[in-house]
């Protein structure tokens, strides 16, 4: 694990030197209410509308950080998110691959289309986009 601590800045700012302007335009609350609160709710507490229908809660999102000893797990969301990685303890996987969806749908488009961006730097953009949202919805200890 402490080459991915390296990973993930050097990914970040990657992704953010190659397309700044696409980086402004993608809205990590957005994309939160589109892509995760119909599980985790609103607010992040795993009390989405569908969580009645889950065999496994969703995890409160708000104390990742609380949960980590203080420190929010960028990294490990983020694999999550991509789908690199596995919650293996929870059996299949229930929560959807963002990382694949996200890539499959920016593969449709043309890089003029995504204002000259390649596909994989767009899908990091959303990733980053999503966890800065999460990274700001955790509780105080």
């Amino acid at each position: 694990m402490p080459v991915l601590r390296h990973i993930a800045p050097a990914l970040a700012l990657a992704a953010t030197v190659a397309a700044p302007a696409l980086a402004a335009e993608i809205d990590g609350a957005h994309e939160y209410a589109v892509r995760c609160a119909i599980c985790h709710g609103l607010e992040g507490r795993g009390d989405g509308p569908y969580e009645l229908y889950l065999k496994v809660k969703p995890a409160d999102l708000t104390v990742l950080a609380i949960d980590n000893r203080g420190r929010f797990p960028f990294e490990d969301i983020y694999r999550v998110i991509d789908g690199r990685t596995e919650l293996l303890a929870h059996g299949p996987r229930e929560m959807p691959i963002w990382g694949y969806e996200y890539r499959r749908l920016e593969n449709r488009q043309s890089d003029a289309d995504r204002g000259g961006a390649s596909a994989e730097t767009v899908v990091s953009q959303k990733i980053l986009a999503l966890i800065e949202h999460i990274r700001a919805m955790q509780r105080a200890e």
